[in-house]
């Protein structure tokens, strides 16, 4: 037995399904609704329907705007010839101008048109200029940071041991304490921003300088100079105190004066061990 979706009484209603169905009013008169749950197939809720007519107006206005914009191309069917239908209409309307004596007027349209254009050239490349400014910030400094970490990985290297979890610490230390120049220099600065000078008072501190002071103010972040301390690129071995060189090397011009020259580089001195 089918049952109805809308009654107007409940009377023919089996008396089981009544309390399915709500009172609604439709114009003014009381009826009766089944209460459903979910959407059964073949219809459509309310509130879809609605959302789909509104579309529906919406889309019909938006081809009517375009059909009316349309006609005033009837009858052009090549956009080629209509560009130069257009040139000599405009030369014609000139001509006109010249013929009535009414160069005043030829001349304002002729510098309204070349101003409209200069604005227009002018805006586009001051568009591309600050994009090509933008692109060149953002690579000048990725490429600085680069350069920056790179410089700063060396130094480390020549300096002092850092612990396993420490890098990013020291890092984060030296990009607040570092800067690059536009011409592409190192240098670092105080906490005023005002650059730091060598223990020479006439050079810029050194990236070198400045990890050894590191090592020496936040010794938390490198491994202790006790037991010997490690060994650095040129295989002699670096502490927080500076750079230990046997008695055997000591005698090998070569080793010395390497030893020396990475002493000078970490701003520290070179310590001769047994």
């Amino acid at each position: 037995m089918a049952v109805p979706a809308i009654v107007e009484t409940l009377e023919n209603v089996p008396e089981a399904l009544r309390e399915l169905y709500a009172p609604i009013q439709v114009d003014g008169a009381q009826k009766y609704t089944l209460q459903l749950e979910g959407v059964p197939p073949g219809f459509v809720e309310k509130t879809k329907l609605n959302e789909f007519r509104e579309n529906n107006t919406k889309l019909l206005k938006t081809q009517k705007e375009l059909e009316e914009r349309l006609k005033s191309y009837d009858g052009i069917e090549d956009p080629a010839k209509a560009k130069e239908l257009m040139s000599r209409e405009k030369e014609f309307a000139e001509k006109q101008l010249i013929d009535q004596g009414k160069f005043e007027e030829l001349f304002n349209q002729r510098t309204s048109i070349m101003k409209k254009d200069h604005e227009n050239q002018t805006r586009l490349l001051l568009e591309r200029a600050e994009k090509a400014e933008k692109e060149r910030e953002a690579f000048m400094s990725q490429l600085s940071e680069t350069r920056l970490e790179t410089r700063l990985q060396k130094a480390i290297n020549d300096t002092a041991v850092p612990q396993k979890d420490a890098i990013d610490d020291i890092m984060a230390r030296a990009k607040r304490s570092w800067k690059v120049s536009d011409e592409g220099q190192l240098y670092a600065v105080d906490e005023s921003g005002n650059k730091r000078y060598g223990r020479n008072g006439n050079d810029l501190l050194s990236p070198e300088e400045w990890m050894t002071e590191l090592a020496q103010n936040a010794k938390h972040l490198f491994l202790p100079s006790t037991g010997g301390g490690a060994k650095g690129a040129n295989g002699f071995m670096r502490t927080t105190d500076g750079i230990v060189l046997t008695k055997e090397d000591a005698k090998n011009p070569v080793k010395y004066w390497a030893a020396k020259e990475q002493a000078q580089k970490a701003g520290t001195r070179v310590i001769l061990g047994s």
